[in-house]
C-alpha cells in the first residue's frame, strides 16, 4: 500500500466566497481536493491527497458560487512529494 501523501495548499487572492469550489488539473486529470478552508475573501486553505496521482505540473482552478472562476496555469509543481 502506497504512503499517503498530504499537501496543504493556502490560496491567497482576492474576493474569495463561502463555499467556493478548488481543483488541480492536469491535461485530462483533474484532482479533487480532502479539505477546502475559506478563511476569509483573501485567503484558501486547500488539503490535496496526492496518492498515486502522477508528479507533474498542474492548473489550481478556484470558483466562487457565483460561478467567477480564477485558473492559476501551472502553478504547483508536486514533485516535492517525492
Amino acid at each position: 500500500m502506497p504512503a499517503r501523501q498530504n499537501a496543504v495548499l493556502i490560496i491567497k487572492g482576492d474576493r474569495f466566497l463561502q463555499g467556493a469550489k478548488v481543483w488541480m488539473k492536469k491535461d485530462n486529470l483533474e484532482i479533487m481536493p480532502k479539505r477546502i478552508i475559506v478563511k476569509n475573501s483573501k485567503e484558501i486553505e486547500v488539503l490535496f491527497d496526492f496518492t498515486e496521482q502522477p508528479i507533474g505540473v498542474y492548473d489550481v482552478i478556484v470558483k466562487n458560487p457565483n460561478n467567477k472562476e480564477m485558473i492559476k496555469n501551472k502553478d504547483l509543481i508536486s514533485n516535492f512529494l517525492k
